[in-house]
């Protein structure tokens, strides 16, 4: 089917996946953004930017083509949106919970780990 005839993509795409404990997600990118939360469990997620322990209510943004790779430690429930269109260009790991007034963690430079603690 040629290319002006294919069904357009959607601008947001969801995706539910367990992963067992000691899983890892080899390195890779997609052609869209991603927002990667835990539900439940905690994943490590390594860009050339950095890396981002992320545990349950967290999440992680990754722009498009950004090369990365996931760990998980313990079971995980990943919850992932696909994003097409313009969004922010760096990576970041952003707090995700029902309480308000949180404010995102700040990305660290690449080689230096960072966990999204608890909210302050």
């Amino acid at each position: 089917m040629s290319r002006s005839r294919q069904a357009p993509r959607r601008t947001v795409e969801v995706l539910a996946h367990d992963y067992p404990s000691g899983h890892r997600i080899k390195p890779h990118h997609h052609d869209r953004h991603q927002l990667v939360y835990a539900r439940s469990g905690v994943m490590t997620v390594q860009t050339p930017d950095g890396t981002w322990v992320v545990p349950p209510h967290r999440a992680v943004w990754i722009p498009r083509d950004v090369t990365h790779a996931i760990e998980i430690s313990g079971p995980v429930a990943m919850r992932t949106l696909y994003l097409g269109g313009p969004a922010p260009r760096s990576t970041a790991c952003r707090m995700s919970s029902r309480r308000s007034g949180e404010t995102p963690s700040r990305r660290q430079p690449s080689g230096s780990a960072r966990g999204a603690g608890p909210p302050r």
